[in-house]
């Protein structure tokens, strides 16, 4: 099952990428390498908060990676504290300056850090909070800590949040169809008490020896009182709707040794692999697929892409000539980089260029994700397949169809998974 969510045309700003509870015993070097395992996407800004017991805290954050931002030689003096928030952001829409790098905070009668994930639209009716630029300042300014289900009367779209509040608790929650995924980690200590820590892709608490224990789910909260020796507290704030995560998490978001949602992000995509191979068998048929010489994967980001191709291709191109090439990649989005991967194999002298999407066209801006773009800089948007060839420069493009990709990810859910469907908008 799939379901489009597409939000109406009321405004909404920049959102972030992957957020991280840091809890009690984590060291600072251990709180940066937390952020690296988020890093896959997350690379425009970053940011750490921690708290001292009752205050005072402690916030760096910035534009750039996260060796960038926090110096191995400073955190250790500059983000002290029991426990703390990280954030890595990939940018949802406009530009990132330094002010909008998370975590954010507010301060006065309470003091209140907050990181979020995901990309917030305000509902009808609501245009109380248009003055302000960020998602997450959309979600501070309606009092979660107050009364959590005003966020879902007041806000629309996708968040997984965490608000470190008067150094007391930690609150983690959840957007009402689970398109942003939250997860709960557990590590016993030697006093056999526990601390926990909260994560947008498990591959973070693994990282840092915690236990995937559980998802929270779409519009439920988790409430950890470090007051009370880690005592956790679960809310369904409001009746579960439905239960779609962002299919981009499975297609381009997340690392592959990642869980979400009880789908192993390997597995899935070995699935869908094995698919976007028989649907370039199907569309190029036996003959054609038996002449292909090489195949090309591409690495997972853009600039990198770039650089392994041309590296790689530079050392062996005499063994291109005159051959014919398979480039698969994991999506097609505004076709720069795909143009650049074709011109640089071309230079190398092969003759023909086969270039394989493992999504479907992408013809639509991913309002509840990363800024992909507006429609009409999407390469698909308003041509056929044969037309995004032509643009590209390759001879054919095979994309895989949304069933089939449907099919791969629904195959790979454990069996105690609740997702039955994913949010697909963008296609």
């Amino acid at each position: 099952m799939c379901e489009r969510i597409r939000l109406q045309s009321h405004p909404y700003v920049e959102g972030g990428c992957d957020t991280l509870f840091l809890p009690m015993g984590v060291s600072a070097e251990s709180r940066k390498q937390g952020l690296y395992q988020l890093q896959h996407r997350g690379q425009d800004a970053c940011g750490i908060a921690t708290t001292e017991f009752l205050g005072p805290y402690h916030c760096i954050k910035g534009k750039g990676l996260v060796s960038e931002v926090f110096d191995s030689n400073l955190i250790g003096t500059n983000l002290i504290g029991y426990m703390g928030l990280g954030h890595v952001r990939y940018r949802t829409s406009g530009t990132i300056r330094d002010l909008e790098a998370q975590p954010i905070s507010s301060h006065g009668t309470h003091d209140i850090f907050l990181v979020h994930n995901g990309h917030v639209s305000e509902s009808a009716g609501k245009r109380e909070f248009q003055h302000q630029r960020s998602d997450s300042y959309i979600i501070l300014s309606s009092k979660i800590f107050l009364a959590l289900h005003q966020v879902y009367l007041k806000c629309s779209g996708s968040f997984s949040c965490l608000i470190m509040f008067n150094a007391k608790f930690v609150v983690g929650f959840r957007d009402s169809h689970g398109i942003k995924p939250l997860i709960l980690g557990q590590r016993r200590n030697h006093d056999s008490s526990h601390d926990y820590m909260l994560a947008s892709k498990t591959v973070a608490l693994e990282k840092l020896d915690y236990v995937p224990m559980r998802d929270i789910s779409p519009r439920e909260a988790v409430l950890i009182d470090v007051t009370a020796n880690n005592q956790l507290e679960f809310h369904q704030v409001v009746n579960l709707k439905s239960y779609l995560l962002d299919i981009f998490e499975l297609v381009y978001f997340a690392r592959p040794e990642s869980t979400l949602d009880g789908i192993n992000v390997k597995d899935c995509r070995r699935r869908i692999g094995c698919a976007l191979g028989s649907m370039v068998l199907e569309t190029l048929g036996a003959v054609t697929c038996g002449k292909i010489d090489v195949v090309i994967p591409v690495p997972d980001s853009g600039y990198k892409r770039l650089k392994t191709v041309w590296r790689k291709l530079s050392t062996v191109s005499s063994g291109f000539q005159a051959k014919n090439v398979l480039i698969v990649d994991d999506s097609i989005v505004r076709g720069g980089t795909s143009r650049e991967i074709v011109r640089i194999v071309r230079k190398a002298g092969v003759i023909q260029v086969v270039f394989a999407s493992s999504s479907p066209a992408i013809r639509y801006n991913h309002i509840h994700g990363i800024d992909l773009a507006e429609p009409e800089a999407l390469i698909a948007h308003g041509r056929t397949e044969s037309e995004v060839a032509q643009t590209i420069g390759a001879d054919k493009v095979v994309y895989l169809p949304l069933d089939m990709l449907l099919a791969c990810c629904l195959a790979s859910r454990a069996q105690l998974s609740k997702v039955y469907g994913f949010e697909v908008g963008f296609f």
